[in-house]
């Protein structure tokens, strides 16, 4: 019995497959769970004409994002933020964070839901996240993290910069 899988299924394959089963398999597990249709020559035609039109639509948004994504290599992106002596931030940076600053310092407008962050942000550095363009467009994006300078350490940078100013004038 040839079947078409809805859903996926483990040791038979993915969503959109079509694979070959025993009849009692397919007629009195797959279809009844929803996870497979039976599949005839007319379905097999709707398939196809979809699977045209999605690849259609897949090299549409690669178009779509081919500029953003070039910017995005290109970018690293910096954030500011307070932290203790030991270089610990006070608050973690969340996908709000990485979006209003990709936002305000490159004009990229992306969803907070399209950004990963694979490793939890809590101290200053370089980390890598993932950007979801679309559902198979990712795009690797550096985060550098720096510390906010409090007003002591402002002041004293300000004095040693009009030192050396006056010194070499």
């Amino acid at each position: 019995m040839k079947i078409i899988l809805t859903k996926d299924v483990p040791n038979l394959g993915q969503k959109g497959k079509v694979a070959e089963v025993k009849f009692g398999f397919g007629k009195n597990w797959l279809i009844p769970q929803g996870l497979a249709i039976l599949a005839t020559p007319s379905v097999l035609k709707q398939i196809e004409y979809k699977q045209s039109k999605l690849k259609e639509a897949l090299e549409e948004k690669l178009k779509q994002f081919s500029g953003t994504i070039e910017k995005i290599k290109k970018t690293v992106l910096v954030i500011i933020a307070k932290v203790t002596e030991k270089d610990n931030l006070y608050s973690h940076i969340t996908a709000k964070n990485i979006k209003d600053e990709l936002k305000k310092q490159h004009k990229i407008e992306i969803n907070e839901k399209q950004i990963k962050i694979l490793d939890e942000i809590k101290h200053t550095g370089e980390y890598k996240v993932i950007l979801e363009l679309a559902s198979d467009l990712t795009q690797e994006l550096s985060v550098k993290i720096d510390k906010e300078l409090n007003k002591k350490e402002d002041k004293k940078k300000k004095t040693i910069n009009q030192k050396t100013v006056k010194k070499t004038a």
